[in-house]
């Protein structure tokens, strides 16, 4: 306590990030060995816990390396955030070791969910942005918190104050969800059951106080999208699990279905993600300078110490379970908000809603997230496809400056809801006229699964060196016999 209490007082003075002496002693964690043979496909997340708060500014990084030396990765600076990592096996029963550097006596590290050939439903280098992009949403979590007590903001609420609470809550639950959710795939054995997003539901935030109009309508469509973000992941994450679920049961078939629902629900996410950053922008400019809120480094160490100390304030711990929540999540929130860099948070409200570190991540992962771009019925301004059709359903997957079509492994192509393979072959085409070849794929419509009231449908595959890719196609559904 007195330790924490001598930080508090450095937060209090000083502008640069928190270092502490290190000790002599380190702190490492391991684990395997795993029972892999050579080629082997092995995943894994790393951890960094501590019960500090301003743990990501202080420089005590973990560093991952395998025994086969395939992993050497960079310094993760993140706590409270599983990192996803993949590697091919060059050696048999492998063993993955992690070291914290600057070890001070607070730092624990940790390797888990650990697959050797797992599912995979949900690509690494996905996982890796969406990981980062949590990790903005939280700084508005973060951000809004801060806010929120400044503001001193007590029952009954004000608009201001209730815009604050449901968009930091709203940031916080999504962070959590893609920082520590989104990256595991642990298995789920009701594999047989396609999740269906969930989404919360709020009354909107109502002109009062120095809310007018404009500003009410931006907080309310921020909301609304922060709430879809929360559903659609949570869907993504189940349908990712109950896919591993399915591999562990041998069960192919339902193994390929809940990859699609995963991959689809992560193209959602992906515009979701898109809908964000424009949103952001949108309240940013309603409230322009009719509200300004100072958020100094020292206001949010003492946020992440209090709610360290304290656990968070009940308005927030209830809304975040107002966004379905789990006790334990919202436990795990506290942790992953209370390690948050205190420069990198702080700031001033409503500025934080676009700064770099909150907007570049969101981007990034909407651009990810969204994959790589798919055409149905190239040619068909508003493709429909009828559900009972015996006939086929031709899709277009588009080359683009990063992704050659031409270098897809067309046996891996799965297509709408239960996995559709191409019949009888594939050809080329420069679909959209740019000069890079595109592919053309045809599918049995009554082998895709698509229903009526679809109006997206999945495209999944690997290339031939195995990087796996996936795209989502938008069309109407008519549902005549």
């Amino acid at each position: 306590m007195l330790r924490i209490f001598f930080k508090f007082l450095i937060a209090m003075t000083c502008t640069g990030a928190l270092l502490l002496p290190s000790s002599a002693s380190a702190q490492t964690c391991s684990a395997g060995p795993f029972v892999n043979a050579v080629g082997d496909t092995i995943t894994f997340t790393a951890t960094l816990h501590t019960s500090d708060p301003n743990e990501n500014g202080e420089g005590e990084p973990l560093t991952i390396s395998s025994s086969g030396g395939e992993v050497n990765s960079p310094p993760i600076p993140y706590y409270e955030s599983n990192i996803p990592f993949s590697f091919t096996a060059t050696k048999p029963n492998e063993t993955i070791n992690g070291s914290i550097s600057g070890f001070d006596g607070d730092e624990t590290c940790e390797i888990g969910n650990v697959f050797v050939n797992g599912a995979s439903a949900l690509p690494v280098a996905v996982k890796k942005v969406a990981n980062t992009a949590g990790v903005g949403l939280g700084l508005l979590g973060i951000g809004a918190g801060v806010a929120f007590g400044l503001l001193a903001c007590a029952p009954p609420f004000t608009p201001l104050c209730l815009g604050l609470l449901l968009g930091g809550g709203g940031g916080a639950a999504s962070g959590l969800l893609l920082t520590n959710y989104y990256p595991a795939d642990p298995s789920d054995s009701n594999y047989t059951t396609i999740a269906q997003p969930i989404i919360p539901s709020f009354s909107p935030i109502t002109v009062g106080g120095t809310v007018n109009r404009a500003q009410a309508d931006a907080f309310n469509s921020l909301i609304a999208n922060q709430a879809a973000i929360v559903g659609v992941t949570n869907a993504a994450v189940t349908s990712a699990n109950r896919a591993q679920g399915a591999l562990d049961a041998g069960n192919t078939v339902w193994q390929i279905r809940q990859k699609q629902a995963a991959q689809l629900y992560t193209v959602t996410l992906g515009g979701l993600l898109r809908r964000q950053v424009t949103l952001l922008g949108s309240l940013r400019n309603a409230i322009g300078n009719s509200i300004s809120i100072p958020i100094t480094p020292s206001n949010v160490f003492a946020f992440e110490w209090n709610i360290l100390t304290y656990g968070l304030p009940a308005p927030l711990s209830q809304t975040l379970g107002m966004y379905g929540l789990t006790s334990s999540q919202i436990s795990e929130t506290t942790k992953l908000l209370a390690v948050q860099d205190i420069n990198v948070a702080s700031g001033r409200f409503p500025d934080i809603l676009t700064a770099p570190q909150v907007i570049g991540p969101l981007q990034n992962a909407a651009s990810v997230l969204s994959g790589v771009p798919v055409i149905l019925k190239p040619g068909d301004l508003n493709p429909a496809i009828n559900p009972r059709s015996a006939g086929t359903t031709t899709v277009a997957l588009l080359s683009t400056n990063s992704f050659d079509a031409t270098k897809v492994d067309v046996a891996t192509v799965h297509f709408g809801p239960n996995g559709a393979i191409i019949v009888p072959s594939a050809s080329t085409q420069d679909v959209n006229h740019d000069g890079k070849p595109d592919l053309i794929l045809k599918f049995n419509t009554s082998d895709t699964g698509i229903q009526c009231g679809d109006s997206m449908a999945a495209l999944t595959g690997q290339t031939t060196d195995k990087t796996p890719f996936f795209g989502g196609g938008a069309f109407r559904t008519t549902c005549s016999l």
